[in-house]
């Protein structure tokens, strides 16, 4: 099945809807009306899904992972979702782990990456074009706005400049509070109650911090005529 259904260079969308048309999600139950339900939830989702197909099972899992990446922000109709969506979620990886067989049986690199990225969303909760920040624990997209360095906490010491728009990244967020909870609780002190402050600092001081120095080796202009390894003075970002 799965074969036939992915291509070289499948799209999230395109993975998504093979997912949800895998033969584990026949039984998922569409209880009576909840086909209504179903077109009510789709108009607060990203990806379009057959209009005409609100009653079908494999529509209505289509429905509960978008939600699921939706990280909270899409509320489901009824406590029923929440079951049906922990069914969807307890096969998604076993299915997804045997479309990346097929895709890498086949040689389809942007296929496979693109599956593996579905499993994060899958664990995570988020679309993959979501901010990195929201994999912390109880961080909400209306929290990003507050990651601002406090006053004379910049993080040019770990080769990032000052910064003086919102934080963007989990790096910069590391960086910027660097062994201080005191960092992170001015910036969102207002926001969270203190024991889930605890946990996102926790969080970022387990992250490994990692350094990379980058470097070309070639012939250089204005060089020795011999091949010479250059390092790159780049910070990543």
């Amino acid at each position: 099945m799965f074969r036939d259904e992915l291509k070289p260079e499948s799209s999230i969308a395109e993975l998504l809807d093979v997912l949800s048309n895998a033969n584990e999600y026949d039984e998922l139950p569409v209880r009576h009306n909840e086909d209504q339900l179903n077109s009510e939830l789709a108009k607060k989702l990203p990806v379009e899904v057959n209009q005409y197909t609100y009653d079908s099972a494999h529509t209505k899992a289509n429905l509960l992972l978008q939600a699921h990446f939706g990280h909270g922000q899409v509320g489901l109709p009824s406590t029923d979702y929440n079951t049906d969506t922990k069914s969807v979620l307890d096969q998604a990886i076993r299915i997804l782990q045997a479309m990346l067989d097929v895709s890498a049986d086949e040689g389809w690199l942007v296929t496979s990456l693109r599956i593996m990225q579905m499993v994060q969303m899958v664990i995570q909760g988020l679309w993959c074009h979501d901010n990195n920040l929201l994999t912390l624990p109880h961080m909400m997209p209306y929290h990003l706005a507050c990651l601002r360095p406090w006053k004379g906490h910049g993080a040019k010491k770990k080769g990032y400049p000052d910064i003086k728009s919102p934080i963007e990244t989990l790096p910069q967020l590391m960086a910027v509070c660097d062994g201080r909870f005191e960092a992170l609780n001015a910036m969102l002190g207002e926001e969270m109650d203190r024991a889930h402050l605890e946990q996102i600092y926790q969080t970022i001081s387990k992250l490994p911090q990692i350094s990379v120095k980058l470097s070309i080796e070639g012939w250089w202009e204005g060089g020795t005529g011999e091949q010479e390894k250059r390092p790159i003075h780049s910070p990543l970002p």
